[in-house]
C-alpha cells in the first residue's frame, strides 16, 4: 500500500466529473459549487482516514521493531553481564590461587652472614616428604648449589632491566620492585667494583646470596629491606673469595715446587 499522504485531491470541477456533478445536482437540488464542495469534503475525509490508518500502521510496525530490538538488546546485555560475572569470578578464583608475597621491614637489612643453603631440588624433596640424599646438605652439596645459583646470577647481571620490567607485568608489589631497583643501583655503583680486581665477582656473589635469602625470608614473613647494603656481609664475601684465590694460588705454587724438587732429585741421581 502506497503512502496516502502523497495523494492529490481530484479536480471535481473538471470535465472528468461533470456527469457525476450533474447527477448529484439534479438529485439533491444543490448548486454546482455546493456539489463540488461536498465531493471535495468527502474525498478529504476519506484521505485523512487513510493517512491516519497508514500512520497508525507505521507506528505499530515501528513499535514492534523497537520492542524486538529492545528484547534483543536486553538479551545481549544479559549475556554480557553473565560473561562479565563469570570472568570476574574466574579472576577472583585466580587471585585466590595466586601466591601472595609478604611485605618486608624497610628498616632492617640482610644479616651479617647467610647460612649455607641446599639446592632448590633438595628443599623441594623435603617439602614433598620424599627421600633425598644427605650429600645435598653437606658443605660440598651447599657449595655446589651456590655455584649453580651464581651462574644464574652472572646471566642475570646482564638482564636485570628486563627482569625488573617483567616484575611489573607479573604484578609484583611496587614496594618490592622499588626495593630491588634500588638494590641493583647500589650494587652497580658500589666502590668495590672500581677498587678491587675481583669487585664484580664479589658483587655478583653478594647479589645472588642476598636475593636468595630475601626470598626465603619473605616466604617466612621475615622480610628485610634488600635495598640496604650490608657492608659487613660484603667484606666477608670479599675475604672469602680472596681466601679461595690465595688457596688456589698456594696450591699451584706447591705443585710447581714439588715438580721442581722431583726434577732436581732425578737430575742429581742421574749424575751420581
Amino acid at each position: 500500500m502506497a503512502n496516502p499522504s502523497f495523494e492529490i485531491c481530484p479536480d471535481f470541477d473538471g470535465p472528468a466529473y461533470a456527469n457525476i456533478c450533474d447527477d448529484i445536482r439534479r438529485a439533491t437540488g444543490q448548486t454546482q459549487e455546493e456539489v463540488i464542495v461536498r465531493l471535495t469534503q468527502s474525498w478529504t475525509d476519506g484521505h485523512n482516514e487513510r493517512v491516519d490508518e497508514w500512520n497508525q500502521n507505521r507506528e505499530q510496525e515501528a513499535a514492534q521493531v523497537a520492542e524486538a530490538e529492545q528484547a534483543r538488546a536486553a538479551q545481549e546485555e544479559e549475556v554480557r553481564l553473565q560473561r562479565e560475572a563469570e570472568a570476574e569470578k574466574e579472576k577472583i578464583e585466580a587471585e585466590k590461587k595466586k601466591p601472595k608475597m609478604n611485605g618486608f621491614d624497610e628498616a632492617s637489612s640482610v644479616g651479617d652472614s647467610i647460612a649455607p643453603r641446599p639446592s632448590q631440588y633438595a628443599i623441594q624433596k623435603l617439602n614433598n616428604f620424599d627421600y633425598v640424599e644427605l650429600w645435598y646438605f653437606s658443605p660440598e652439596g651447599c657449595k655446589e648449589a651456590l655455584r649453580t645459583a651464581r651462574s644464574v646470577a652472572d646471566d642475570f647481571g646482564l638482564t636485570r632491566n628486563l627482569f625488573l620490567m617483567q616484575l611489573s607485568k607479573a604484578k609484583w608489589p611496587q614496594s618490592h620492585i622499588d626495593a630491588l631497583s634500588l638494590f641493583f643501583w647500589h650494587l652497580e655503583n658500589h666502590p668495590i667494583r672500581n677498587n678491587s680486581k675481583i669487585g664484580d665477582t664479589v658483587t655478583l656473589h653478594y647479589a645472588s646470596r642476598v636475593r636468595q635469602d630475601w626470598h626465603d625470608r619473605l616466604k617466612r614473613d621475615e622480610g628485610f629491606n634488600i635495598a640496604i647494603i650490608n657492608e659487613t656481609l660484603f667484606r666477608a664475601i670479599n675475604e672469602e673469595l680472596w681466601d679461595k684465590i690465595c688457596s688456589r694460588t698456594l696450591s699451584a705454587v706447591r705443585f710447581h715446587l714439588n715438580l721442581l724438587t722431583t726434577y732436581r732429585s732425578q737430575s742429581l741421581s742421574y749424575y751420581i
